[in-house]
């Protein structure tokens, strides 16, 4: 297994992702016009996608560190967290489906999807925050 200078690196980059998410995720955007809120909603989709990339391969680190476990897709990541238990039953269903949600934004642009999305990110925010700190402890 590797050393865990690996695994705190990604966990450092992971917090600094997250952190900027919710620095994005606290603009107001009633006084913007249509096409600047698009924009926001845009850019807060992205620390999105980027910020869960980053969750699950330190998750996927953090399991072979400290347990010996490879898991090779973000899936098989979330599933082998659940397995180990240090997701309950309720974060693995929300892990899920925030992989799902980043895989709708990806193959064709679909503005009810991306709206429905959008609208979860503050719980997706929460899940990512809460069990980034189980990895990190």
């Amino acid at each position: 297994m590797a050393d865990s200078g690996k695994l705190q690196k990604k966990l450092t980059t992971l917090k600094q992702a997250l952190g900027s998410l919710t620095k994005a995720l606290e603009v107001q955007c009633e006084h913007f016009s249509k096409i600047e809120t698009d924009l926001i909603h845009g850019g807060q989709i992205q620390k999105f996608e980027y910020s869960l990339e980053l969750f699950w391969k330190t998750a996927k680190t953090f399991l072979y560190e400290t347990h010996g476990i490879e898991a090779m897709s973000p899936k098989m990541t979330i599933k082998e967290l659940y397995n180990i238990k240090l997701l309950d039953e309720g974060e693995y269903q929300g892990s899920l489906s925030m992989i799902n949600d980043r895989n709708r934004l990806s193959p064709i642009y679909n503005e009810e999807s991306f709206q429905e999305i959008h609208c979860q990110l503050p719980n997706h925010l929460h899940l990512l925050r809460k069990v980034t700190e189980r990895l990190d402890s």
